[in-house]
C-alpha cells in the first residue's frame, strides 16, 4: 500500500487566549528558566538541568530554573521543583525569560513529541522558547524568530548561541508573544469546523 496525504488536513495546535499578557522584558543580572514538562524519560529534564548550569557559566549570571520535578539539586544554581497549578505556572512564564523543552526523538519507544504547548503557553507570556528540533517542535517555534529551535547542544553551541540570543531578545520576546496571537488562538478551531460541516 501506498501513503496518500492529499485528502489530509494539517492545522496547527492552538491554545487558549483568555488569560495572555505581554510582559516587557530585559535580560538583567538574573536569568530566569522553566521547563514544564512531565518528568518522563524523553522530555529529558536532564538536559534542561544541564543546559541551566552552562547557560550559568557561559553568561556569568544568576540562573533560577523552575522545573516539574522536585529530584534535581544544585550548588551552582537555584532549582525551584514543584508540581505547578496552572496559577501558578501562568506566574512562572509572566517573569520567566526563557522556557525550555528540550524533547528528545525516542519515536522508536513510542514516545513522540507531537507538538509541545509549552511553548505557546509561555508565548502567551512574551516568554521564548528553546527547544530541540523533535517531533512537531519546529511548528510552534520558528528559529531565530519566536524562539529557538536546535538539534543538540553543547558548550560551544550554547555560547554561540548566547552571544546572539542577549542582543536580540527583546525583539524574539516581542515576536513570540504576536506570533502565538496571530497563529494558534483556539478560537481558529471553530473557523476550521464551520469549514468542515
Amino acid at each position: 500500500l501506498e501513503v496518500d496525504h492529499s485528502r489530509d488536513i494539517v492545522f496547527p495546535n492552538r491554545t487558549n487566549l483568555s488569560n495572555e499578557e505581554f510582559v516587557e522584558k530585559t535580560l538583567g543580572d538574573e536569568l530566569v528558566l522553566c521547563c514544564m514538562a512531565r518528568d518522563i524519560a524523553h522530555k529529558n529534564l536532564e538536559g534542561v538541568v544541564a543546559f541551566a548550569h552552562t547557560l550559568q557559566q557561559v553568561s556569568k549570571k544568576r540562573i533560577v530554573l523552575y522545573i516539574t520535578s522536585t529530584r534535581f539539586k544544585s550548588d551552582k544554581i537555584k532549582i525551584v521543583g514543584a508540581n505547578f497549578s496552572n496559577e501558578q505556572r501562568d506566574e512562572i512564564y509572566r517573569k520567566a525569560h526563557f522556557n525550555l523543552l528540550l524533547s528528545l526523538d525516542h519515536s522508536k519507544r513510542g514516545q513522540v513529541e507531537g507538538f509541545g504547548l509549552t511553548p505557546l503557553e509561555a508565548a502567551l507570556f512574551s516568554t521564548p522558547s528553546i527547544v530541540f528540533n523533535s517531533g512537531g517542535l519546529s511548528e510552534s517555534v520558528h528559529h531565530g524568530q519566536t524562539g529557538w529551535v536546535f538539534d543538540q547542544l553543547n558548550d560551544e553551541s550554547i555560547k554561540l548561541w548566547w552571544a546572539c540570543a542577549s542582543s536580540d531578545y527583546t525583539k524574539i520576546a516581542k515576536s513570540a508573544y504576536e506570533h502565538v496571537h496571530l497563529n494558534h488562538n483556539a478560537h481558529d478551531y471553530q473557523k476550521l469546523l464551520q469549514v468542515l460541516m
